[in-house]
Formats: structure tokens, C-alpha cells, sequence
């Protein structure tokens, strides 16, 4: 825990995409959570507490701003230079009117899916241990799922690459869909194998179900931990930042266009 600890205060570059991502996490919880008030607003008083909460939270983000760093034009291969994304404003994040969770949805949980090396595993391990301080929540590992689990039609092995990959949808749809806890805030899968969600695509880093708080994300391309200290260092951090950032998508936030944006 404590190599963790300073890793994640070393890096400076994670560091303040944490810090940025920590706050996007606040305001959603801020409104998740009740905080705001915003939703189902019924007397002046309450009114008042989510006007302040929402002007503090405002002049939080306007202090942080001089941290971040400007993302740049997208370069080629970069998800924004093929697709077309709109962003949310926090105004229209608050537009969307956030419900709170119930309070028996209180814990994340990891599903591991493929032949992990002892190396990958701590990686899961301490991605969940991140996880747990990250979102203030438990954090439970699941009893890891092997490929043999899996029909012939959702996995295959990549003519281009010629490595196997996972059918991310049945991930989704089959596997974690229907045996999600039901305390779970969300079912996180990680994949030691590479995946692709169907016809017509080469392969996917990873894909997600908000209605049903679950997702899956493959470390495959995250580099090899296995090859040095550095690798190791590498791999944690890409998979730190995938995974630290799309449990916020289930309260409500849409996908960052300029995630170290001025």
C-alpha cells in the first residue's frame, strides 16, 4: 500500500489528472448523494442550500482551472479524431437532474477476466486498492472468470493482431449483467486479453452499460508489467486513469472532451 501511496504522488501528470478527475467526482456525488438538493426541491430553505452548494462547487473548479493543462487537437487514432462527441457542461449535468443512489448500492466490485501473470495481478490488486481510496467506497474482488467460460462465438483471435480477444458485449450482457451483486454500484471487469465489441470493429479498450452499472476494460494494451519497473509503472498508470474515470458515467457524466482542459 505504501509503494502505492507514493507512486501515486510521484507522478506528477497522474497527479493532477486525479485532481482534476476528483473533482468532476465531487460534483457528481455532491448531487448523487442528496447534497445538492437539486432534484425534488420543495421548500425555500433547501433551495438555498443547493444554490450555495452549487456556487462552491462553481468556485472550486474555477480555482482548480489554472492546474490543468490544455489537451491539444486530437492526433491521429485518438478516439475525438474519429468520433464525434458533445461534452456536458456542469450546467447540464445539473440539467439531468442526478438521482441519488439507494443507500444499499455501496460497493464497487472487480471482475477478472483471462490468464493474468502474477505481475498483472498485483496490477488488479492495487488498481482496486486506488479504487477503494479514490471513491471512498469498499472495493471487492470477484472470483476471476478464465476463457474457457466462454462460447466459441465470444472470443476469436484477431487477424491483424493475432492475439485472442473477448466479445466485450457478451462480457456485458451475459456475464456481469445478471450476476451483479445487489449492493454493487457498479461491476468493473478487467481483461487480460484484448477486446472487440462485434462486426465491423478491429478491437475496443474497453465498453460500458450505465443503465446497468457495468463495464469491461482490457489491459492488454496497456503495455507489458511484466518487462520492467517502468512497464510496470506505465501499465498501472493507463489503467488507473481508464478505470478511475468511467465509474463516474454511472452518476450521470458524460464522456470528457478536455479532460486536462484550461
Amino acid at each position: 500500500m505504501i509503494g502505492t501511496t507514493l507512486f501515486l504522488w510521484e507522478n506528477v501528470r497522474l497527479r493532477r489528472y486525479f485532481l482534476f478527475i476528483a473533482v468532476v467526482g465531487i460534483i457528481a456525488l455532491s448531487f448523487v448523494l442528496g447534497w445538492g438538493k437539486l432534484p425534488g426541491v420543495t421548500t425555500k430553505a433547501d433551495d438555498a442550500i443547493a444554490h450555495n452548494n452549487v456556487a462552491e462547487l462553481q468556485r472550486v473548479v474555477k480555482c482548480l482551472r489554472p492546474l490543468q493543462k490544455a489537451l491539444g487537437k486530437p492526433q491521429p487514432g485518438d478516439w475525438l479524431a474519429e468520433h464525434q462527441e458533445d461534452g456536458q457542461t456542469f450546467e447540464q449535468y445539473l440539467e439531468r437532474q442526478p438521482q441519488p443512489f439507494p443507500k444499499e448500492l455501496s460497493t464497487l466490485y472487480i471482475q477478472p477476466i483471462g490468464e493474468f501473470s502474477p505481475t498483472q495481478r498485483q496490477l488488479v490488486a492495487t488498481t482496486a486498492q486506488c479504487l477503494e481510496r479514490f471513491y471512498g467506497h469498499p472495493v471487492k474482488m470477484l472470483p476471476g472468470i478464465g476463457l474457457d467460460d466462454f462460447p466459441p462465438y465470444a472470443r476469436r483471435v484477431s487477424n491483424i493482431t493475432g492475439q485472442t480477444q473477448v466479445l466485450s458485449t457478451y462480457v456485458l450482457h451475459t456475464v456481469l449483467t445478471p450476476k451483479r451483486p445487489r449492493n454493487a454500484i457498479a461491476v468493473l471487469a478487467l481483461s487480460a486479453e484484448d477486446l472487440w465489441p462485434g462486426p465491423g470493429w478491429n478491437y475496443v479498450f474497453g465498453q460500458a452499460s450505465l443503465i446497468d452499472r457495468v463495464g469491461v476494460w482490457s489491459i492488454q494494451r496497456f503495455g507489458d508489467p511484466d518487462r520492467s519497473p517502468e512497464a510496470y509503472q506505465l501499465c498501472l498508470e493507463r489503467t488507473l486513469e481508464r478505470l478511475c474515470t468511467k465509474p463516474v458515467t454511472c452518476w450521470g457524466l458524460s464522456i470528457a472532451l478536455r479532460p486536462n482542459a484550461e
